[in-house]
């Protein structure tokens, strides 16, 4: 290698952060050349001092620099000192030449504050220093001890001023030994090396704050709700944060580096480069636009976008930019769109006006409804007060005003009001208001909304339907009157109070001065007045009076007829044509009569008819309040009151024969019930006196028998009056009637019923009597049999003093019950006498089965002891069978007084007997005996009784005899049907071929008594069994 080659200096081998080596040779640079590329290695190496390698490569490249420097210029030391990028601010860096080898250099950076004093630069930063130098270090003190240890004598200084803050940043430091070389050439390249190191080290303070700030904007637009994104100048992204792929759906990678457009829909992306790349002028602007994006898997979306320029020294950077969904928002404002035009077609087209008020009651909406209802345009009162305009009925003015107040006040929240308002034209419309308010927080009104119903049509039929219900009401009342009516005479009211009730609500509800009711009397051959209102009472008298029907027939003469009623004018006239005449004439100076207008000489009639059209009654109406004649409906409801009225009269008269028809068969069913029940022949027949009195309302009735043996009859007192009913008959009682001279005995002689209607003068009756109780009319039934006559009943005075068919034939009904109760009495009292021979021909039985044969024993027992006297040991057994026959027959004897004693029921129910009877049984024979009850106790006929209590001691006397039993039980069952007795045993029992064992006479009398009530009896026994005797009465029997 040539010299040349050997001194040309190294070039500096580096990449972009680090320096590698020097390269030397023909293709060498410059040294400024590398000064410049180690200044720029430095500044790279500036921006990544965060981490400690990257400090350390531009410390490394910084002594690189300083030695460089050193060796370029010739200088024996260089410092550097760069406190914007280094880690230490105040840290030097220090350079040796070979003169100061053997210096240190760490000695040495120490002593580059007395220099940079002595230079002038400011270690305080309170000025901006300049490039010094000095050219005797000896001769200045601040470097004396450095120059006489060093050999130092030239110093040059120069400051590092970031050009973009003019912030000093450091100082480059050079030092040699001897005289200065170059001048200011080697400030000016100091200077040089200075400023391209300053320029480094702003560019690398730039880019450390924009990394901060990258990081910070990663950290805020990464935790941020809406997609971040950057796009450059040719509208490429740069940057998208994580919710750029949460909206569109893809990745960053595949948007980083790739257009905007990429999001767009495909007919969409021709026409977005021009929009979306530059902005037309160079102004820093923000746009706020809605686009519809793609997302990756093809769905469309809504965003709003908000993007911002972006300028560098003034030249379009791109666009940063936030965009947001809207696709929900979207969705909801295009069907809150709908729902208002839905809402503004319902509002434009509801049969309610829309008026709205501000707060201060300013219109502000004013709908065409309210145009059509009051004829005022919109544009007419927007904007107007109420007040302002003749709106408002004066009347109704204050109510409106009160309602307003109400809601602007806070008192209501919705309210209604009905007033009326003026049209445009001038017209009375009523409306209905239905208002509501909205309110502030503060409570303060913001808006009142009024909905408008026109009403006026509807006013004016509730209106006429107020009239119509007036009259309704009319007609109700009229028909309650009819209701009333009707109830009344099915409460089977006296009718003459009952027409007095149609009198007066035909003149209170049809508006009659004077009403009069007639009915046809009970004979019906005339009408009675039974029913007034507003006559006079010094004319009722003469209205009572009866009058023929046939007046009123001729009164009702077609001509005059109105439907169903009849209005006759000039009523005196149609008198006179056929020779009558009012009862109470009207006025005798009458007015002149006037069309429409009613006249004292008109007459207006309703005729009460029956189902078959009888007329059984007339109403008479007279003066109508109003003084006009009654017009179609008065007279229809006129005609209604008749027809009520009628029916009611005949319901009423169906009713009272209802009733007595009941009353009737009640009589009989208690007549009957006598008959069944009772035994006592006087208390029947008084029974039967006492009903007929009642149905006929008679004053007394009597009953007289005659003598059924007739050998006993004395002439003249053939008949006696077994029964008398009524005060004044009560003295009569007992008395003898002869059969000839007497009703009695000319109704038995006549076979068939007699009538009197004044008995005390018929010299068929027997006067004594009948003028003791004073009898007026009589009527007299025989009492008969299919057999035989027995006697004669007489009803005395009825209701009216006359007896009509009816009655007759009542009476001779009872009369038949009489006669079968006396005829049963009589067979009762035979067959009780025919019992009591029956039981003494029992009795004499018993006494000759038990006594007599007893007797007969101890007789032959004696006579046998006597003849065997001489045998004392045979005689006294003979003399004790002799005394053990007598005890036996002492026994008997008990047991038939026992029997003979009265009847145990007499005042006692039959299970009270029983119970007495079997109590004192096993007491006095030491046999256990229960009696028990099923049902409830109840009284049976008597004979009954008395057969059931006669078998139950009949059936204790055989066990007695014949059972040997040890226990006994007594059952009476009264419930359910049929009544039955049974006593059962435990006992030695029978066998069915010997029901009569030891010859008894029970058994035969049991069956004789069952049969004579009609009932069964049944023994059931078994030898060593016992024995059970059941008696069954049948159902009716008992």
């Amino acid at each position: 290698m040539n010299r040349t080659e050997r001194e040309r200096p190294p070039v500096l081998l580096a990449d972009e952060n680090e320096v590698t080596g020097f390269a030397t040779g023909a293709g060498a640079a410059t040294g400024l050349d590398i000064l410049a590329t180690l200044v720029a290695a430095l500044g790279r190496a500036a921006r990544e001092q965060a981490s400690a390698p990257a400090r350390a490569r531009f410390i490394a490249l910084l002594d690189t620099t300083l030695r460089h420097l050193r060796d370029q210029l010739g200088f024996d030391v260089t410092w550097g000192m760069l406190n914007a990028v280094q880690v230490a601010p105040g840290e030097a860096r220090c350079v040796l030449g070979p003169a100061l080898a053997d210096h240190d250099p760490a000695g040495l950076i120490h002593v580059v504050d007395p220099v940079l004093a002595a230079l002038g630069f400011p270690l305080d930063g309170t000025r901006s220093p300049a490039s010094m130098r000095v050219d005797d270090a000896a001769g200045d003190p601040r470097l004396a001890s450095l120059a006489q240890a060093t050999g130092l004598q030239v110093f040059l200084g120069v400051p590092v001023i970031t050009p973009r803050t003019g912030r000093v940043a450091g100082a480059l430091v050079v030092g040699r030994r001897g005289a200065a070389r170059g001048g200011e050439a080697e400030l000016r390249l100091l200077e040089l090396l200075a400023a391209q190191l300053a320029n480094a080290v702003d560019y690398a303070t730039l880019a450390q704050r924009l990394a901060r700030s990258e990081a910070r904007l990663e950290q805020v637009a990464g935790g941020a709700t809406d997609a971040i994104y950057m796009i450059d100048g040719e509208g490429r992204f740069t940057y998208v944060n994580p919710q750029v792929e949460q909206l569109t759906g893809y990745p960053a990678a595949e948007l980083l580096g790739h257009p905007f457009e990429t999001l767009l829909p495909p007919d969409k992306r021709p026409i977005a480069p021009q929009a979306l790349r530059r902005p037309t002028t160079g102004e820093r602007t923000t746009v706020r636009r809605e686009l519809e994006i793609q997302r990756r898997d093809g769905a469309a979306r809504i965003v709003e976008d908000h993007a911002h320029t972006l300028y560098n020294d003034g030249q379009f950077a791109g666009r940063s930019g936030i965009m947001r969904d809207i696709t929900e928002r979207k969705r909801m404002e295009e069907a809150l769109r709908d729902a208002h035009q839905k809402l503004n077609f319902h509002v434009e087209n509801t049969p309610l006006a829309i008026v709205e008020w501000d707060g201060q009651l300013r219109l502000t909406r004013w709908s065409r409804e309210a145009e059509r209802i009051f004829g005022w345009g919109a544009t007419e009162v927007l904007g107007k007060h109420p007040s302002e305009w003749a709106f408002i009925h004066p009347e109704d003015e204050a109510i409106a005003n009160a309602t307003m107040a109400r809601l602007t006040g806070g008192a209501d929240v919705r309210n209604v009001t009905h007033n009326r308002n003026f049209t445009r034209d001038g017209r009375v419309v009523h409306c209905e208001w239905y208002n509501s308010v909205l309110l502030d927080e503060a409570g303060i009104p913001v808006s009142v909304l009024s909905l408008v119903l026109d009403v006026t049509e509807r006013t004016r039929l509730a209106a006429e339907s107020a009239a119509q219900r007036a009259s309704l009401e009319a007609k109700t009342a009229q028909l309650s009157e009819l209701l009333a009516i009707s109830a009344g005479f099915a409460a089977n009211a006296a009718p003459e109070e009952m027409l007095g009730t149609v009198a007066r609500a035909i003149g209170g509800t049809l508006g009659f001065r004077y009403v009069q009711v007639r009915m046809r009397s009970t004979e019906g051959e005339s009408m009675i007045g039974v029913g007034f209102y507003g006559v006079d009472p010094a004319n009722l008298p003469a209205l009572r009076q009866p009058r023929p029907v046939e007046f009123y027939n001729q009164l009702l003469d077609e001509r005059f007829r109105v439907g169903d009623v009849y209005y006759i004018p000039n009523a005196n006239e149609h008198l006179r044509s056929f020779g009558a005449q009012w009862t109470v004439p009207p006025p005798p100076s009458s007015p002149e009569r006037e069309p429409g207008r009613w006249h004292p000489e008109d007459a207006l009639i309703a005729p009460l008819r029956a189902r078959d059209g009888e007329l059984i009654g007339v109403i008479f109406a007279d003066e109508p309040l109003d003084g006009r004649v009654p017009g179609r409906e008065t007279l229809a409801v006129l005609e209604l009151f008749a027809r009520q009225a009628a029916l009611a009269i005949e319901n009423a008269a169906l009713y009272r024969a209802l009733t007595e028809r009941l009353s009737q068969v009640e009589a009989i069913g208690a007549v009957g019930t006598a008959l069944v029940e009772e035994r006592q022949l006087e208390r029947v027949l008084r029974t039967v006196a006492e009903q007929i009195v009642a149905l006929l309302d008679a004053k007394g009735c009597s009953v007289a028998l005659l003598d059924p043996d007739e050998a006993l009859r004395r002439p003249g007192e053939e008949l006696e009056l077994a029964v008398v009913v009524g005060n004044r008959e009560q003295s009569v009682q007992g008395w003898r009637l002869p059969l000839d001279g007497s009703f009695s005995g000319a109704a038995i002689r006549a076979g068939g019923p007699i009538v009197s209607e004044d008995a005390r003068k018929d010299p068929r009756g027997f006067a004594p009597a009948l003028h003791r109780a004073r009898v007026n009319a009589v009527l007299t039934v025989p009492l008969q049999t299919r057999e035989r006559t027995v006697g004669a009943l007489s009803v005395h005075d009825p209701r009216g003093g006359r007896f009509d068919p009816r009655d007759i034939a009542i009476t001779t009904l009872f009369a038949q019950q009489a006669a079968v109760a006396i005829e049963n009495a009589r067979l009762h009292e035979q067959g009780r006498e025919l019992a009591v021979v029956e039981e003494r021909n029992r009795m004499a039985r018993e006494i000759h089965d038990g006594l007599a044969q007893g007797f007969a024993g101890i007789i032959l027992q004696l006579e046998v002891a006597r003849s065997l006297l001489d045998d004392a040991l045979a005689a006294e057994e003979r003399l004790v069978r002799a005394q053990e026959l007598a005890r036996a027959s002492l026994g008997e004897a008990r047991r038939s007084v026992w029997n003979l004693r009265p009847t145990p029921l007499q005042g006692r129910s039959l299970d009270e007997a029983l119970r007495a009877h079997t109590d004192e049984w096993s007491r006095s024979t030491g046999i256990a005996t229960s009696f028990t009850v099923e049902g409830t106790p109840r009284p049976l006929v008597a004979e009954v009784e008395t057969a059931l209590l006669r078998i139950a001691q009949e059936a204790l006397n055989n066990i007695l005899k014949h059972a040997a039993a040890s226990r006994v039980e007594v059952t009476l069952r009264l419930d359910p049907a049929p009544v039955l007795l049974r006593v059962c045993d435990n006992g030695r029992g029978f066998s069915a071929p010997t029901p009569e064992a030891g010859g008894g006479f029970g058994l035969t009398s049991m069956r004789e008594r069952a049969g004579r009530i009609g009932s069964q009896i049944a023994i059931d026994s078994t030898p060593g069994a016992g024995t059970c005797v059941e008696v069954t009465v049948p159902p009716g029997v008992g």
